[in-house]
């Protein structure tokens, strides 16, 4: 039984987004004024009730992709959001992604096709619109990778997301503790913030 004290956001999934996507941005907006919903059993169950029990909803996935905020495009006169899903943080998804040279900037197909998928909703696109969506990308991407490290929270360190089981934190945590040199304690927490 879970209880919770108030009235949770409205859960709203946009036409093309996954649910498990939908999902854990809510549940991040939920904790802020409630406990905290992701990593607990009240996520897996509406993930499950989402995916399994909504007749309109087709999940591809259960595990979230790292939502990234890459700014506005301005297509005649009208503001559209560059949200970008990172799949880089899922293992059996980073395999899917390969490497592609645009120019002489190499990008990668997950990239593409999320630059693909952005530009199909203008009728009609703007000149060079993939190309330079992609780079965009490529390049946002790039610089928060780059930061990671700069974050205060734990996942985003690590590139994960908060849906990351337990074996794939740790791993994860001591492959960047080897890469930059770091002694890590054997009972240090990866999942609270204390490494």
């Amino acid at each position: 039984m879970h209880t919770l004290e108030g009235k949770l956001p409205d859960l709203i999934i946009l036409e093309g987004e996954e649910p498990v996507d939908a999902l854990l941005k809510w549940g991040k907006e939920a904790a802020k004024v409630h406990h905290p919903i992701v990593r607990e059993n009240i996520y897996w169950e509406l993930l499950d009730e989402l995916c399994n029990q909504t007749e309109s909803l087709s999940c591809k996935r259960d595990r979230a992709w790292e939502y990234l905020d890459f700014g506005i495009m301005t297509h005649m006169g009208n503001e559209f959001a560059i949200d970008f899903y990172n799949p880089h943080v899922e293992p059996i998804s980073r395999r899917e992604c390969h490497p592609l040279l645009i120019g002489e900037v190499v990008v990668d197909t997950c990239i593409k096709n999320a630059a693909n998928d952005f530009c199909g909703y203008f009728v009609p696109p703007p000149n060079n619109c993939i190309r330079d969506i992609t780079l965009h990308l490529a390049s946002l991407l790039r610089i928060t990778d780059e930061k990671r490290f700069d974050t205060k929270c734990s996942y985003k360190r690590l590139g994960l997301e908060m849906d990351a089981p337990g074996r794939e934190l740790y791993k994860k945590a001591a492959s960047e503790a080897m890469k930059r040199g770091m002694n890590m304690s054997p009972f240090a927490r990866v999942d609270n913030g204390t490494i």
